[in-house]
């Protein structure tokens, strides 16, 4: 959920399913904050709609989509009072991640070019059906990694290009043979423009080539948001050179003070406690927030007065929102409620609006009180027809003795028309870890199993 620069609505992608078709197709929809009926923004049956966010003045919401006859995905700017959607940008190279200059006059976004081309879109198209049309139908690959997961790298790298709202003038801010953003399974972008638009912070790997197969490094780096006088993008600073490990996700603090990013300190080790850092940028100088919270931090927020964020963290199979000061004092619990995919927070840090599902109950949107002082409320109802029809099963805990005095948490679904008077086989899923938890989060195989 994205919050509206006046904090009255939330906008949101939501995700419909055809199984006999075997498709799925995404919509914009937005709900008042403070409950009511969700309006549906978007009506493309054969396009999906993703990663809404609103223009700083409310005018407008970007969204990401592949409509008509575009090949690639593009950025769409809708009137937020109504009206025709507009395509802000068509380059071949596709779009991700869209985030908002706090003036409203830019838009970065990440999109997979080749180094050699950047921001050139008449060069990436060039190259791309010199590779389509040509003789060679065959990967060619001279160094690691040469493939990530299902996609081929093939000569392309992520790079962060901005693009004018007024002009449509695209520049490449990442420019170099180095993916920058970095790649990052733990979600949110990797680049972040100032409070006062004025830089660019966003993630790049310097280890040397030879390294980069089996190297997890990834750094900060800050460049000016104005090009210098022949137009080009100026040289970039790397701002967290000094730790060898991974560095990611910042958030500028809304006085401009400091860059809260999470981080890690062994190198070549995925499953390194994520940590949450400050990085002052008077002082140039870094140091850790709640150094004694001991699980992953995963995504954080500033609160309006730049003196305190709000993350999640698993814990125990939740993902409970937590504070945490800038003066050292110790993570406090704010509110949990089941597995919380993503927040946005209330400008007086009073709400969180989040994306929330447990084992029971699938994903919808809620509004929770961080003051403890009213029970959820619940925005969506996208699922509840499902909800009434299916005797979806919740998750209870178990906790059992395991090794050296240890205790194992366990969560026990029951089988569909549970009869407490009957014995039942039990299926017992272990977890293979480390990098995740088995969570109090919707599945459909914890549905099936029963």
């Amino acid at each position: 959920p994205d919050l509206s620069p006046d904090g009255s609505w939330l906008v949101y992608s939501l995700r419909s399913t055809d199984l006999p078709r075997g498709t799925y197709n995404r919509d914009l929809y937005r709900v008042p904050v403070v409950g009511g009926e969700p309006r549906r923004l978007t009506w493309t049956d054969d396009a999906s709609e993703s990663s809404p966010a609103w223009s700083p003045d409310g005018k407008f919401i970007a969204f990401v989509a592949r409509r008509g006859e575009q090949e690639h995905a593009q950025i769409w700017l809708l009137p937020a009072q109504g009206g025709e959607a507009r395509s802000l940008t068509e380059i071949s190279t596709g779009i991700s991640d869209p985030v908002w200059s706090p003036d409203g006059k830019r838009i970065a976004f990440a999109s997979e070019v080749y180094p050699e081309c950047g921001a050139d879109d008449e060069c990436n198209r060039k190259l791309d059906e010199q590779r389509e049309e040509g003789p060679l139908a065959a990967h060619v690959a001279d160094e690691l990694l040469y493939r990530h997961w299902a996609f081929w790298y093939d000569g392309k790298v992520s790079h962060v290009l901005m693009v004018d709202v007024e002009s449509g003038a695209v520049r490449d801010m990442t420019p170099g043979e180095r993916e920058a953003p970095v790649f990052s399974a733990g979600g949110g972008h990797g680049f972040e423009f100032s409070p006062d638009g004025k830089e660019l912070c966003y993630t790049r790997n310097p280890d040397p080539r030879e390294k980069l197969a089996w190297s997890t490094n990834s750094d900060l780096w800050v460049v000016p948001v104005e090009p210098d006088e022949g137009g080009s993008t100026r040289a970039a600073v790397n701002i967290t050179a000094k730790n060898p490990a991974w560095d990611g996700t910042p958030r500028y603090s809304p006085d401009g003070r400091y860059i809260a990013y999470r981080t890690q300190s062994i190198p070549g080790y995925e499953s390194d406690l994520i940590r949450l850092a400050l990085y002052d940028r008077e002082k140039k100088s870094v140091r850790l927030l709640a150094a004694g919270f001991d699980n992953w931090v995963f995504d954080h927020a500033w609160l309006s007065g730049s003196d305190g964020l709000v993350f999640t963290a698993p814990f125990e199979g939740r993902t409970p929102l937590y504070s945490v000061a800038l003066d050292g004092s110790p993570a406090s619990k704010l509110a949990e409620h089941a597995y919380i995919d993503s927040f946005a927070l209330s400008r007086d840090g009073k709400k969180a609006y989040v994306a929330r599902r447990s084992v029971g109950q699938p994903g919808e949107l809620w509004s929770l009180d961080l003051e403890g002082g009213a029970a959820p409320l619940r925005l969506t109802r996208h699922n509840l027809a499902l909800e009434e029809e299916v005797d979806i099963r919740p998750a209870e805990t178990i906790w059992v003795d395991g090794a050296d005095g240890r205790q194992i948490q366990v969560f026990v679904v029951k089988p569909h028309g549970f009869d407490p008077s009957k014995r039942y086989p039990l299926i017992l899923n272990v977890h293979g870890g480390p990098q995740g938890m088995w969570a109090d989060s919707f599945r459909g195989d914890w549905q099936v199993y029963p």
